[in-house]
């Protein structure tokens, strides 16, 4: 089941992920993150925001699905 409450922000549109199953799929993220998840007051208040703009919001997305095992709208 999803825990969907960590917001990442990409030009300017949130999309709500579940931070263990993002940090499984992305060792990156895990070192950004995982270190600050285990302090309950900052958990509530912390986002990622990915400041470059080099790829599509529809290409983050799928990303994004994909590591939480979510159906995308890409074909097989």
């Amino acid at each position: 089941m999803l825990n969907q409450n960590f917001p990442i922000i990409y030009k300017s549109k949130q999309y709500m992920v579940d931070p263990i199953y993002l940090g499984n799929a992305s060792s990156k993220f895990k070192d950004l993150i995982y270190s600050f998840l285990k302090k309950l007051d900052m958990k509530q208040k912390m986002k990622l925001e990915i400041v470059c703009d080099h790829f599509s919001e529809r290409n983050v997305e799928n990303y994004l699905k994909l590591c939480q095992n979510i159906p995308t709208d890409c074909p097989n």
